[in-house]
């Protein structure tokens, strides 16, 4: 009686696959792993990190000081130019 295989076994071959460079079909064949359950396992573990993907932090809201503007007599600049505010 076969027992069911579980992600593990299935991730540990998917690394080795990409780990040896070897095709998916070459390597089903060396270890005498079927295939398309190769094919199956690899996209069932791609779907399901989609959905546990990491949620990132939404960019926080900007932030607003408080400016207080004063009316004063123009300033003078180096230079003797003026500079008025309105």
């Amino acid at each position: 009686m076969e027992t069911r295989k579980d992600e593990a076994y299935w991730r540990k071959h998917l690394t080795a696959i990409e780990r040896e460079g070897l095709t998916t079909k070459a390597y089903g064949e060396r270890e005498g792993i079927a295939v398309s359950s190769l094919y199956f396992w690899r996209q069932r573990i791609r779907r399901q990190e989609q959905h546990t993907a990491v949620v990132v932090a939404p960019e926080p809201r900007p932030r607003f000081a408080t400016v207080q503007v004063v009316r004063e007599a123009p300033t003078q600049v180096d230079g003797g130019e003026s500079v008025h505010l309105s």
